[in-house]
C-alpha cells in the first residue's frame, strides 16, 4: 500500500520540524515547506494528498494560497493552522475551500486525527464535475517472504535494548516542541499531550535546561 503524501507548511524552522515529528509515521511521506511557494512548487509536482499549512490570515498570500488550492487541485484537503488571536478567521477560511481550520499550538493527537480524517475524506477523489468514485476494495494480504534460515541464524552482534532506542526519538521532540514554544513549558506539556510535572521528569532524565542550546541530531 502507498504511503499518504503530506505537505507540511510552516515559515519558522523549528516550529515545522515540531509539526513534521508530530505526524511521523510509516503510513505518512512528509515533505515539508517553509514559504507559499515552496508549498505551491510541491503542489505542481503532484501526488500530494494533504496539505498542512500554517499561515497569517492578515498576509493576501494566505488567501491566494487558499484560491490557488481551490483552482488547481481541488481533490487535495487543506487543514489551516491559525493562531489564538486569528482564529476568528477560521469561517473565511473554510468558505474559501480549506477543509479543517485548527487553533495553534495544536495538539499532536488533534492534529493527526485531522489530518486522519481529511485522509479518509479521499486525498485524491476526483473534481466535483466528474462522477463520484467508487470506494476501493481491500486486496488480499500477501504475506512477504521471510528471511532465509542463514540470516536467521546469524543474529546482529549488537542490538541496543527497546528503551535505549525509544528515547532519542522521545528527547528530540521534546527539544523541538519547547524550542518551538520558546521554552514555554506548560504550551510545551499540552502540545504534547503530557502534563507538566511529567515533562519536568523528562527535562530532568534527559538533561535538557531551559534556555540551553541543544544540538538536536
Amino acid at each position: 500500500m502507498s504511503k499518504t503524501r503530506l505537505v507540511i507548511m510552516h515559515p519558522e524552522p523549528s516550529a515545522l520540524a515540531l509539526l513534521t515529528s508530530m505526524l511521523t509515521s510509516p503510513a505518512y511521506e512528509i515533505v515539508e515547506a517553509r514559504n507559499d511557494r515552496m508549498a505551491v512548487r510541491l503542489m505542481e509536482r503532484g501526488d500530494v494528498d494533504v496539505l498542512v499549512a500554517a499561515v497569517d490570515p492578515t498576509d493576501v498570500e494566505a488567501w491566494e494560497l487558499l484560491s490557488y488550492m481551490r483552482r488547481k487541485h481541488c481533490q487535495v484537503p487543506v487543514i489551516l493552522l491559525l493562531k489564538a488571536h486569528h482564529h476568528g478567521h477560521a469561517g473565511e477560511a473554510t468558505r474559501r475551500g480549506a477543509l479543517m481550520v485548527l487553533k495553534y499550538p495544536v495538539p499532536a493527537t488533534e492534529l493527526r486525527a485531522a489530518v486522519a480524517q481529511a485522509q479518509a475524506l479521499g486525498p485524491r477523489v476526483a473534481p466535483p464535475t466528474a462522477a463520484p468514485p467508487t470506494p476501493p476494495t481491500t486486496p488480499p494480504a500477501i504475506p512477504s517472504p521471510g528471511p532465509s534460515p542463514s540470516v536467521r541464524s546469524h543474529p546482529p552482534m549488537s542490538i541496543r535494548s527497546l528503551r535505549e532506542a525509544l528515547e532519542e526519538p522521545e528527547r528530540r521532540i521534546i527539544i523541538q516542541a519547547l524550542q518551538a514554544l520558546k521554552w514555554n513549558r506548560q504550551e510545551t506539556a499540552r502540545v504534547l499531550d503530557i502534563n507538566r510535572t511529567t515533562l519536568y521528569k523528562k527535562m530532568k532524565k534527559y538533561k535538557i535546561l531551559d534556555n540551553e542550546p541543544v544540538m538536536v541530531n
